[in-house]
């Protein structure tokens, strides 16, 4: 007996899939200059290249027929910003073969900015969700050894989090596919999970239901980077950041307190954000980045990052604490939404994996220059 899937839920599985793209997809030409290692891990599709190539051309398309003469072109995804707080990064201790990169010198600290939204800047907040908190660690100026090239030369360590423990694209190819089925019939998007169904389709729509929620605060819930990164040249890692208590305060965690969505005022995100800061004051906020380290490749499977990580255990590599008792602790509005943020904003050790990470590499560089020479 065939299941019906309600026009309700198909819309959600279109709205997940394409906030997924956030993590993967706006648009560049792929012939870019910017160029990367393989690592060890990666296994490239042999038609990357001109799917890449064709993505970014359909991207294109879709972001001309949405646009007006008079609009700027806003973030593609994760649009819809709740704030931009400032923090400060301490490297935490790690046995001596992890000591790798950006984590190689404990206690060492860099100021860092986290800016928290919705994978769909359209969306009210009181509805369902992708989450995302992207963390950027500013690096010294002398820093050396990048992934690619630094905007502005600023040099930063990137991590972009959402609230789901896998992907919910599984390759380039799916992005290719899903993109011309949308540009044949946008309300039928859906239909190319269902009709992929036994496919992967099933796998990518859980996981697309799991990442979608509804919160109190962009504090009281777990962020994935979902898709993998080098650590060295021997091993992958994947991230995880979410609220921990700090040394020596007694205030109650986020997801500890009430949990209450606000059921009249479709902003309240960042609202809620600032009443955190005001509730935890003199007291800082501490948020933990964790990780997990896969050394077998076969394990990894950095290809498909649509596969949840059972093992290893996360382990503690840094603390980021934001201070509650500055007036500056949040970013203006303006300064947020002119941050750009980006998984190729890396250190070399830790550089993106597999081929949805190489599409993202070419896509958010483009992307970003469309926002700015927009607005200019």
């Amino acid at each position: 007996m065939k299941q019906k899937i309600s026009r309700k839920y198909k819309n959600e599985i279109v709205l997940s899939a394409l906030t997924a793209l956030a993590l993967s997809v706006p648009y560049v030409n792929a012939s870019s200059e910017v160029t990367h290692t393989s690592h060890e891990f990666e296994t490239q599709e042999l038609s990357e290249t001109e799917n890449i190539t064709e993505i970014i051309r359909l991207m294109k398309l879709r972001v001309a027929a949405g646009k007006t003469q008079s609009q700027d072109v806003s973030r593609f995804f994760h649009a819809k910003g709740h704030g931009c707080l400032k923090s400060r990064v301490t490297i935490l201790p790690l046995e001596s073969e992890n000591r790798v990169g950006l984590f190689e010198q404990p206690y060492e600290t860099f100021d860092s900015i986290i800016r928290f939204s919705n994978g769909s800047g359209e969306t009210s907040d009181k509805k369902k969700n992708i989450r995302g908190a992207a963390v950027k660690v500013l690096l010294p100026e002398q820093t050396s050894g990048f992934a690619t090239p630094q905007y502005q030369n600023i040099p930063s360590q990137d991590f972009l989090l959402v609230t789901g423990e896998a992907m919910f694209i599984d390759s380039v190819q799916t992005v290719r596919d899903l993109l011309y089925h949308l540009m044949i019939d946008k309300k039928k998007g859906a239909s190319f999970f269902v009709k992929n169904a036994f496919n992967g389709g099933l796998k990518l729509m859980w996981n697309a239901s799991r990442a979608k929620t509804k919160i109190s605060s962009p504090l009281a819930v777990t962020y994935h980077s979902a898709s993998s990164y080098a650590f060295g040249e021997d091993k992958a890692a994947r991230y995880s950041l979410v609220q921990s208590r700090c040394i020596g305060s007694s205030v109650t965690l986020r997801k500890d307190r009430p949990q209450k969505v606000s059921k009249t005022n479709p902003d309240y995100l960042s609202v809620q954000l600032l009443e955190d800061i005001r509730h935890s004051n003199p007291d800082p906020i501490c948020m933990t980045l964790n990780m997990q380290i896969q050394s077998d490749k076969a394990l990894a499977r950095v290809e498909d990052p649509h596969v949840k990580w059972k093992q290893p255990d996360p382990v503690a590599v840094a603390e980021l604490r934001i201070q509650t008792n500055k007036g500056n602790t949040q970013l203006s509005k303006d300064e947020c939404e002119d941050m750009s943020f980006r998984p190729w904003h890396s250190l070399a050790e830790h550089r993106p994996l597999g081929g949805l990470n190489r599409l993202r590499k070419f896509a958010y560089h483009d992307l970003y220059s469309e926002r700015v020479n927009s607005s200019n």
